[in-house]
């Protein structure tokens, strides 16, 4: 019911906040931390709480420009649409952990 709705309003504008919260040495966000992964399935989840993709951390660096800088094509897809890929299917990500080969 709307008890269950605003909680889950609730909850969604917490994650956001926390989500932009800026590293304090780096200026980082958690999505320009996930930019920088290039994982397009952290990213896609992530768009799903609409963070700020316009933050400049220390280095004058938005999430925006990274993603759009990635080599990623899933993540420039993504970002390219704004994120409206939501309930699109990604390729599973590669078995062996972060130094698989692609």
């Amino acid at each position: 019911g709307s008890a269950a709705r605003a909680a889950d309003a609730a909850v969604r504008k917490r994650v956001a906040r926390a989500l932009n919260a800026k590293n304090t040495a780096t200026g980082d966000t958690v999505m320009h931390l996930a930019a920088r992964t290039n994982n397009a399935h952290v990213v896609k989840e992530l768009l799903a709480y609409a963070p700020d993709l316009a933050a400049r951390n220390a280095r004058n660096e938005s999430p925006a420009r990274l993603l759009r800088s990635s080599d990623d094509p899933h993540v420039r897809e993504l970002i390219a649409t704004g994120g409206l890929l939501m309930s699109a299917p990604l390729p599973e990500p590669p078995r062996g952990g972060a130094g698989a080969a692609a």
